[in-house]
């Protein structure tokens, strides 16, 4: 038994080193997770997350003026598409008229 519970006392020094090893490596020292947990967002990730939020407002923002400014080039390019088809018709037209003034 007490064979036992010193194997057990052996695995479980072992368990705790392999833990401390790990949030050496994560965190650099040694720290208390419940605490972290409890901590919350530091003013650096608020202020963080503060930044990103007016920059994609900002970028909607942009986003919405370029949308805008593309449909009113869109719209003044059909305007010129269709200036030009109507003055290809009247020159069509034309050249119709001047056919049967010549014949």
């Amino acid at each position: 038994m007490k064979r036992e519970i010193n194997e057990k006392k052996k695995l479980c020094n072992e368990k705790e080193r392999e833990y401390k090893e790990r949030q050496m490596l994560r965190f650099g020292n040694l720290i208390d997770l419940d605490s972290l947990e409890v901590a919350g967002q530091s003013q650096a990730v608020l202020d963080k997350l503060q930044e990103y939020q007016r920059t994609e407002k900002k970028c909607i923002r942009d986003k919405e003026e370029k949308d805008a400014e593309l449909q009113k080039i869109q719209r003044e390019l059909t305007d010129c598409i269709q200036k030009n088809t109507d003055l290809l018709n009247m020159i069509r037209d034309q050249g119709e008229q001047q056919q049967k003034l010549n014949n």
